[in-house]
């Protein structure tokens, strides 16, 4: 096996407070992660209010970049996931051993080498002992940590086949609304691609030519023209300094835009429009999707939170959620700390409270989690509606402007002659 069975122990600095005298105290603990180091600490009497992990600095830049990656790869192998629990859950339901179902499945022809190596690692380390979550908690580029909180929770049960369908239909739901939107991109990207083709040709191959007439007889060559075959040129001959310096541009314009507080009137006005409240709708209903899975799995809410944060790709929505665990750990709620939060509209506020109130969080949840996600859909499905003929009119006229760039010399000449 590539990676130890046992996991390594972390250190990590805390700030408690005594239940008994409510001091506060401080010191360091020894765990396999945070939850692990709180659970210690409350059999000792300590709630925790802040846990840090101690890192060693000449690894921080490259565990942030591991990381990275691992969830950049978990993103992409979200319905490779999918379909592996399924199909573990299916042989379960038939009375088929774990580490039978793993074995049959790397032996499946349709499989990648890659899929093949990750189904031998869960393989043989059920085969040695050791429990599905853990092994899968090896694999940190294949299964995230919800995948972890809900296979553990399934294995303590008893009822490992039911978490492993949850699983499955939690990463298709996440990757619906996505997945519309790439679809509904492809045609645009296709058609704006044939265009710049073809204007890059024209560019570098005819209207040098025209241009070179005009020079010789002496007239004037037209602004556009000598825009497009200027355009041309850079892309031929300077690509490897236009594209990083395209790349750095955009990289600094998210930089700046993050940097823009989100109560002014530009953050605010973007934040209305229809395809940024699809995308917020689309997390919201993930979210709450999230949330209801690991209730219903038997994860308590404060430790159901923490996972979910761990898990979403918004920084701020991350953060919140952490932000919201802490309070849940001081007796709050979750719905009142959302609520401090301008993500969250009143309506999901509301039916947070209402299903807090009322004991059955979970349901409420995956109710709001299918309102939302009908929301996001509709959404998306009436923009991408407009995809397409924004696509050909944006076509049209760059191929009139370049057709224009190619007649206007061709008038000069004629006019010289």
């Amino acid at each position: 096996m590539p990676k130890a069975q046992i996991q390594q122990e972390q250190r990590f600095r805390y700030t408690a407070r005594d239940q008994s005298s409510h001091a506060v105290i401080t010191g360091e603990q020894s765990g396999e992660n945070a939850h692990a180091v709180r659970m210690a600490l409350l059999r000792v009497n300590l709630i925790a209010e802040n846990i840090e992990e101690i890192k060693d600095l000449r690894t921080v830049r490259t565990n942030a970049f591991h990381t990275f990656l691992n969830k950049r790869r978990r993103l992409a192998r979200r319905i490779k996931r999918a379909d592996l629990f399924d199909a573990i859950a299916t042989m379960l339901d038939a009375g088929q051993p774990l580490e039978q179902g793993l074995h049959h499945l790397s032996l499946s022809n349709s499989k990648s080498a890659t899929d093949k190596s990750m189904l031998h690692i869960l393989r043989d380390s059920v085969r040695s002992g050791v429990p599905l979550n853990q092994a899968c908690d090896m694999l940190p580029d294949w299964f995230g940590p919800i995948d972890v909180a809900m296979i553990a929770a399934g294995q303590h049960t008893g009822n490992l086949a039911e978490s492993l369908r949850s699983l499955s239909a939690l990463h298709l739901a996440s990757g619906d609304i996505s997945h519309r939107l790439i679809t509904a991109l492809v045609y645009p990207l296709i058609l704006l691609m044939a265009a710049c083709g073809v204007g890059l040709f024209l560019s570098v191959y005819t209207l040098p030519q025209l241009v070179g007439m005009l020079e010789s007889s002496h007239s004037p060559i037209p602004f556009l023209t000598q825009l497009v075959v200027s355009t041309g040129h850079i892309v031929i001959h300077w690509w490897f300094i236009a594209l990083p310096l395209l790349i750095g541009l955009a990289f600094l314009g998210t930089k700046i835009w993050q940097a823009i507080p989100a109560e002014t009137a530009v953050r605010q006005f973007f934040h209305r429009s229809p395809l940024s409240q699809a995308l917020i709708k689309s997390r919201i209903a993930l979210l709450a999707e999230t949330l209801a899975q690991l209730q219903r799995s038997g994860i308590p809410l404060t430790e159901a939170v923490e996972v979910t944060a761990a898990t979403l790709s918004g920084k701020t929505l991350s953060a919140l959620l952490m932000a919201s665990s802490q309070d849940l750990q001081e007796g709050g709620s979750l719905s009142s700390s959302l609520a401090q939060s301008h993500i969250f509209d009143d309506e999901f506020i509301n039916l947070l409270h209402m299903g807090e109130q009322s004991g059955e969080l979970s349901a409420t949840l995956d109710r709001i989690a299918k309102r939302y996600h009908r929301a996001a859909t509709r959404t998306i499905d009436t923009l991408t509606a407009l995809l397409e003929p924004v696509a050909v009119l944006s076509m049209a006229v760059l191929i009139g402007l370049i057709a224009m760039a190619a007649i206007l010399p061709m008038i000069e000449i004629s006019n010289a002659l």
